[in-house]
């Protein structure tokens, strides 16, 4: 499917322009399985770096670009961002998690934000032990982010029931 946000430029700009995000194209924390962000916390530092609510960015941008890339209704974009449990509803392994990952990939011209998401592991744990059935953290990697003056995120890996314990901390989750 050919997206419709790509290649979209200004009047007046020359063709071989190249194409221009209609959001930041901003990376994802962590680089690998024990660090890496998960896609709710991404959602809520866009909405930072925007200086809007997740609702206004949900409602005004990312709901209107997945009505238009997969038909879904964008209010109910805007109630998923609404809910209290938002960060696990969008990096779980849903086709709505599928959705929110590939409609920020197109406004940002990224291709990895599923990684944020426990879609590539749906083939490999059971979907019944996958996914924790409440939030956790852990305090120690909330003070390391801190320390080191980045935006407090939470980590994929919390979400994944059979992870009891921080890889990096041992800290209980």
């Amino acid at each position: 499917m050919r997206s419709p946000f790509r290649n979209s430029l200004p009047g007046g700009w020359p063709e071989d322009a190249p194409a221009r995000s209609v959001l930041f194209s901003l990376p994802p924390y962590g680089s690998s399985g024990e660090d890496r962000e998960c896609l709710g916390s991404y959602v809520t530092r866009m909405s930072i770096a925007y200086n809007v609510s997740r609702g206004t960015l949900a409602n005004r941008i990312i709901g209107p670009a997945a009505r238009e890339l997969f038909g879904v209704d964008s209010d109910r974009m805007a109630r998923d961002i609404g809910r209290a449990d938002y960060a696990a509803n969008l990096s779980n392994l849903t086709e709505l998690a599928c959705q929110w990952a590939q409609t920020l990939n197109e406004l940002t011209l990224r291709t990895n934000l599923q990684l944020c998401t426990l879609l590539p592991l749906r083939d490999l744990i059971s979907p019944l032990k996958l996914m924790s059935g409440k939030r956790r953290f852990c305090p120690a990697c909330h003070r390391e982010d801190k320390k080191l003056g980045r935006d407090r995120y939470d980590r994929l890996l919390w979400f994944i029931d059979s992870v009891v314990a921080c890889p990096l901390h041992g800290t209980r989750l």
